[in-house]
């Protein structure tokens, strides 16, 4: 199994778009809205985006789990801890 670290996808925070080998792949979340186009029918803006504010929390931490080896001391330490049982 190969870990997030060794993986050729890269991942900008800034524009939220992965990329592999120049070609630009779509996320999960378009996917979800295609596939079932009422999944979010209904939840406030402001709901989404702090749902969307803590995947990237999330996405952070665990990035610097893989890169560092880092697991933090703080409200995502279980998060990132059972991220780390997952990958191993």
């Amino acid at each position: 199994m190969r870990s997030l670290y060794e993986c050729p996808v890269v991942f900008d925070s800034e524009h939220h778009t992965y990329d592999l080998n120049g070609q630009q792949l779509s996320g999960v979340t378009p996917i979800i809205a295609w596939l079932f186009p009422d999944t979010y029918k209904g939840i406030p803006q402001s709901v989404l985006d702090n749902a969307a504010n803590y995947g990237k929390l999330i996405h952070s931490k665990c990035e610097l789990y893989d890169s560092m080896g880092i697991i933090p001391d703080d409200d995502f330490k279980a998060v990132v801890a059972d991220y780390k049982r997952v990958i191993e």
